[in-house]
């Protein structure tokens, strides 16, 4: 394994152990997903529309996208909130001087959020399944690790952006929220994007959740994708392999620029 791995998984282990540290987190990890499914199966009984014909239906949609909530949190809210930490506890510092540099640093503090969320997710479709009657689709929920990991990479470009603003401009927390928020509204997280005002419904078209939300629905419940398979998994795979290294870029150039200015370990 090349010195930069290395590097990159010590601070994925980092990470891991101070997410142990705190005792009650990952207990809360466990017990939000359950209130999140029990919440949205609660609301469901009241859905009964030509979109959702049963209660059901409604649950099945919703609960596909609550599985997926963790991960948006874990690229657009995370990765700001983590840096924000980071630079007040002075440990930044490491990071910007270590070997790898603070861009790799940085991009490297995404991967075990995003492993979190993931399984986070697997909870969340677990509990629904046991608890509240999620009907799934078998095989096709087996394709929803990988097309979960797709859709993580093609959010990921959008926590970089951030890490970047994070550096230059110090605090972005609540603009990460906003954003969250915003995606997970045009995303099609809680209901469907064709539901959005005219004036708003092309924001459908041009993020990677709603591509994302559309091909795990599919492949869990056998709900009919909103455009061809092909157009979504492209759609996917584009803001992953483009946006990734894009993304890293600007972070880097970001990173680079507050280091001239002197700003780079500033809170």
């Amino acid at each position: 394994m090349s010195d930069t791995l290395l590097c990159a998984w010590a601070i994925v282990e980092r990470d891991a152990r101070v997410f142990r540290s705190y005792r009650q987190r990952p207990l809360l990890e466990l017990v939000a997903p359950v209130l999140a499914v029990a919440l949205f199966y609660e609301v469901s009984q009241l859905v009964s529309t030509t979109r959702f014909p049963t209660p059901a239906a409604y649950f099945e949609f919703a609960a596909v996208g609550l599985a997926l909530t963790p991960m948006l949190r874990a690229c657009l809210v995370s990765p700001a909130a983590a840096l924000r930490e980071e630079v007040l506890a002075g440990t930044f510092e490491r990071l910007a001087l270590s070997p790898l540099g603070a861009p790799t640093c940085l991009v490297a503090t995404l991967v075990f959020p995003l492993a979190v969320a993931l399984l986070s997710g697997l909870l969340i479709l677990a509990v629904a399944t046991a608890l509240f009657g999620l009907a799934v689709e078998w095989p096709g929920a087996l394709l929803a690790a990988p097309l979960g990991a797709l859709t993580a990479l093609a959010l990921a470009p959008f926590g970089t952006l951030l890490l970047a603003a994070g550096v230059l401009f110090k605090q972005v927390g609540p603009g990460s929220g906003w954003l969250a928020a915003a995606l997970a509204l045009v995303g099609g997280v809680y209901f469907p994007s064709t539901q959005l005002p005219g004036w708003i419904g092309w924001a459908g078209d041009v993020q990677p959740l709603s591509a994302g939300l559309d091909l795990l629905r599919a492949a869990l419940t056998g709900a009919a994708p909103g455009a061809p398979v092909g157009r979504e998994l492209a759609t996917l795979a584009l803001f992953a392999i483009a946006g990734l290294p894009g993304g890293a870029a600007v972070l880097n150039l970001a990173c680079a620029h507050a280091r001239r200015r002197g700003t780079l370990l500033e809170p």
